[in-house]
């Protein structure tokens, strides 16, 4: 019986700690992704200033 709750201990213990390891990743991660999409919205946005500056009114962006 003991060698059950010690059993069962260390197995509630485990899944809890990895439970806490991949929330902290997964946490990480949705930083990571954040800060990319700011970073690429960022570099469209100079992309399309650099353009519009080196080719003045020449440049037009076709909508549908």
């Amino acid at each position: 019986m003991a060698l059950t709750t010690v059993g069962t201990a260390w197995c509630s213990y485990q899944s809890a700690a990895w439970t806490r390891q991949s929330n902290r990743l997964l946490n990480e991660f949705n930083a990571l992704e954040r800060r990319a999409g700011l970073l690429c919205g960022l570099s469209t946005e100079v992309f399309f200033v650099v353009v519009s500056r080196l080719f003045g009114n020449r440049f037009k962006l076709k909508t549908s």
